[in-house]
């Protein structure tokens, strides 16, 4: 019973930090700017996944959780890349 509650804490896990990106590039790519948008916590946040990618491999080379890490860490820098570009972008108007 307990490691079918774990799995189920994960999968929500999983998918509730997929599903929190979504809005975000969403709306960038929508209004197509980066205005409000701090860049420094976001770098902040990568390096936090990328620490944490490190210890799944040091620690629990758990593939799930490896893969999981990963496609948030895509989703990071998606976000970036779209605010940086917007950021560029808006700069190259003015």
């Amino acid at each position: 019973m307990k490691d079918i509650i774990a799995f189920l804490l994960f999968a929500g896990c999983t998918a509730l930090n997929v599903i929190a990106y979504l809005p975000q590039i969403v709306q960038l790519i929508k209004t197509k700017s980066a205005d409000d948008i701090n860049l420094s916590s976001w770098f902040i946040w990568i390096a936090s996944s990328v620490c944490y990618i490190g210890y799944i491999i040091l620690e629990t080379p758990d593939v799930g959780l490896l893969f999981m890490e990963f496609f948030l860490l895509f989703m990071m820098l998606v976000t970036v890349g779209l605010v940086a570009y917007y950021k560029k972008r808006k700069r190259k108007r003015c």
